[in-house]
């Protein structure tokens, strides 16, 4: 969608990056069929609401949080002590480099105070340059800067 549309709606890849990464965030607490069944079932909404919500940056970065408190409610959360891959029949716990794959939003937030000891990526969550952070980027093209903390996942 992003390589189909990102000419017409140039903010649009970000927003699916933004999206993805917290359909990942969420997958570390809950299972992860509840996550794509957010997915699925927020994306299905947008398909029908009509192509202006489907391209919508804002609508992308957003998200749903009526309907994912009730897909990803209590009955979807992960027990900390069981963290394994998601990978279907794997029993081979969670790669310590996943989380060095992700961008801090801490990093990021001119509202937060700075990370110490913090394993995530501290580049700029527009671009990824590591020579500013979001709120100097010359891409930022004023969309909004994500919050420091994870969404958060409350129950049904």
């Amino acid at each position: 969608m992003a390589h189909l549309h990102g000419t017409s709606y140039p903010q649009l890849p970000l927003a699916l990056n933004y999206h993805l990464l917290s359909l990942l965030e969420w997958e570390g607490g809950h299972e992860w069929s509840a996550v794509l069944s957010y997915h699925f079932t927020f994306h299905q909404s947008l398909i029908d609401a009509g192509d202006d919500a489907l391209l919508s940056a804002t609508t992308w970065e957003a998200g749903n949080t009526k309907m994912s408190n009730r897909l990803l409610g209590q009955a979807t959360v992960r027990h900390v002590s069981s963290r394994q891959s998601s990978t279907p029949g794997s029993t081979t716990p969670r790669s310590s480099t996943d989380i060095k794959l992700q961008i801090c939003r801490r990093h990021n937030d001119p509202k937060t105070p700075p990370c110490s000891g913090c394993e995530r990526r501290h580049v700029c969550y527009f671009c990824q340059a590591d020579e500013h952070t979001a709120e100097g980027c010359p891409n930022r093209n004023g969309r909004e800067i994500p919050s420091g903390s994870k969404r958060q996942r409350t129950s049904a």
